[in-house]
């Protein structure tokens, strides 16, 4: 009987049935397992007690009839066969089990011991009830796939050869709003989009065998929705053999499309931003670092990424970072200045936190400024704010001294004037001219040197030197270097220490006037030569005591009575402004040195030279 391997169990209920049925049955026991009831309660207890194929049951029972048993039976098995075999036939009965829902109505004949015909019923009622039990379950599986295809949020659709509609489920018809009916038969704007844009013709490969699926994206307009991004997936449809069309998948990606793009664009802006950007979980790990923050340690790709807070800030350790990530509320932004280290690199910066969540989960980001150049800065401007008040103290104080002088000579001169009166106002004038033109001096030459060019040091002190009044001081140039410096505030550096080792070399009476070269030239000997990293300025005169040798730098310090204490000021600003040093010892033959360090030397280019030095 079809495919089945094990024997039916056969529930037989009656006493009026002839042993040879019993007999017959037995017979068949290779495919069939006889149980027995002589009434209904029995019969019906084992029914409950055991699987059961098929009920064979006589009319005439002990405790009821054959159609009453048919009656229980159908309250709880109503699909079970169930064939009523008696002598006791008539219409009557045979109506009364139609009614009742027998499977078969099967007279018992006495003129003959052959039980076949009651074998072969068993089996065909059997079979029946499997093939409708087997097929409402497959019903009930196709009913089950079909809730499924029209219940996800997604089009699936069957397609012919020719690329036609010829099944949707209800996603794609409310997406184009219509009906299911009214789409099948209609040709796919997909499958048209997909030909209009390839070599060839890839649904008819996919259909012919050409290809095992057809897979990828397209933009196009369907329908009433205008330009969209779609995403597919097709394989042959092949039925008993044949392929009879394709079924597939696609879904409206248009959005995620955008959310990509908008993510690659704020992925390139944040990657592109000129300021280290980082964010920082809950653990103190860096889950992202842009690349600027990269540069910034000098690090490679990828360096920063899974290591923690504490590793390059000194301030946190574990504890410290619980503490600090604990106290922060729900959208608060903090800013601070740091140090951070990654390897041997440490770089002092200026950090803005924000705390963030971000689909339930929270998360540190910001921003990571290099302060290096801010605090250059800052440095420079404290330097032009002294450079102020030092010259608001020239003003209120320098200044004043020869205006009065001028002043009171002036009165004198409308009441007595004489050619002296005269002389000391223009002396008076020409030292506020001198201060004023000092003052000129020291503010440009603070500012900070950024297009040095190489100068051939040897060259420029001899130009330097024949430039100054230095009666018969006498100067050794041991220097033969080129550096990277600005030529002509460079000529200003050595042309006012030269006047300064003249002015202040002589060992003679300088109390008396100004006149530097007159007092200067008791054979003052000047050398200029070189450092490991620089170059000095040397003379063999009296020198400066140790006590004196910070403040001969400071606007307005001279030790001539008539010396605006500008020079070495303007000197000392020169050298600051290439980032150099300079420093007074003793000279290694009495006198002052003065040490340039911090030089930087050029060997790979040409010295530049002046032509009009």
């Amino acid at each position: 009987m079809g495919g089945r391997s094990e024997p039916l169990h056969v529930l037989y209920v009656g006493s009026v049935l002839d042993r040879t049925a019993s007999a017959s049955l037995d017979a068949s026991f290779d495919r069939a397992f006889v149980s027995t009831a002589t009434g209904a309660e029995d019969g019906l207890d084992l029914l409950a007690e055991s699987g059961v194929d098929c009920v064979v049951s006589g009319y005439d029972l002990p405790d009821a009839n054959g159609v009453e048993l048919l009656e229980a039976v159908r309250e709880t098995r109503p699909e079970l066969p169930f064939i009523l075999y008696t002598d006791r036939g008539n219409e009557t009965v045979a109506s009364r089990a139609v009614d009742a829902g027998v499977t078969a109505y099967l007279p018992v004949d006495r003129d003959t011991d052959d039980h076949g015909m009651l074998w072969e019923r068993i089996e065909a009622a059997v079979e029946a009830s499997e093939k409708r039990r087997l097929d409402g379950e497959r019903i009930r599986e196709l009913r089950r796939y079909e809730r499924i295809v029209n219940t996800i949020r997604e089009a699936a659709i069957i397609y012919d050869e020719d690329g036609r509609y010829s099944f949707v489920n209800e996603y794609v018809a409310e997406w184009y709003d219509t009906t299911r009916e009214a789409l099948q038969g209609q040709p796919s704007r997909l499958i048209e989009a997909i030909r209009e844009r390839a070599d060839g013709d890839p649904y008819a490969e996919l259909i012919e065998g050409d290809r095992e699926e057809l897979r990828g994206e397209v933009e196009a307009a369907l329908g009433d929705h205008g330009p969209l991004h779609m995403e597919y997936r097709l394989t042959a449809l092949e039925i008993d053999g044949t392929v009879e069309g394709a079924v597939g998948v696609a879904r409206d990606v248009t959005e995620r499309k955008e959310r990509e793009r908008q993510l690659a664009f704020f992925h390139q802006l944040v990657e592109s931003a000129g300021t280290g950007i980082g964010v920082y979980d809950e653990t103190g790990e860096f889950i992202y670092v842009n690349r600027a923050s990269m540069e910034l340690f000098g690090v490679d790709e990828g360096t920063l990424e899974g290591m923690n807070v504490w590793e390059i800030n000194p301030e946190f350790d574990r504890e410290r970072f619980e503490e600090y990530w604990n106290s922060f509320s729900p959208g608060e932004t903090r800013s601070a200045e740091t140090v951070l280290s990654v390897g041997d690199t440490s770089v002092p910066v200026e950090t803005i936190t924000t705390r963030a969540e971000i689909q339930g989960d929270t998360y540190h980001f910001g921003t990571i400024s290099d302060r290096t150049a801010r605090r250059e800065y800052e440095r420079e401007l404290e330097r032009r704010n002294d450079r102020l008040e030092q010259f608001a103290s020239v003003v209120s104080h320098d200044l004043r001294n020869p205006l009065s002088i001028a002043r009171g000579r002036l009165e004198l001169a409308r009441t007595e004037p004489t050619a002296e009166q005269f002389d000391e106002i223009e002396r008076a004038h020409e030292r506020m001219d001198t201060l004023i033109e000092n003052l000129l001096t020291l503010a440009r030459e603070g500012q900070t040197v950024t297009d040095p060019e190489p100068v051939d040091l040897r060259e420029l002190v001899e130009r330097c030197w024949a430039t100054v009044e230095t009666a018969d001081a006498t100067v050794s140039v041991d220097v033969d270097v080129t550096i990277n410096a600005d030529r002509d505030r460079l000529k200003r550096v050595f042309e006012n220490l030269f006047r300064n080792s003249v002015e202040h070399g002589s060992t003679s009476n300088r109390s008396q006037t100004d006149d530097s070269v007159e007092h200067g030239g008791a054979g003052v000997s000047v050398t200029v030569g070189e450092l490991d990293d620089g170059f000095y300025v040397a003379d063999d005169g009296p020198g400066i005591p140790a006590s004196d040798r910070t403040a001969v730098f400071e606007t307005g310090y001279s030790t001539a009575e008539n010396g605006t204490g500008f020079g070495l000021s303007i000197v000392r600003r020169i050298v600051e402004a290439h980032g150099w040093n300079i420093e007074v010892v003793d000279g290694t033959s009495g006198g002052v040195r003065f040490e340039i360090t911090g030089v930087e030397r050029r060997s790979d280019a040409p010295a530049v030279h002046s032509a009009d030095q």
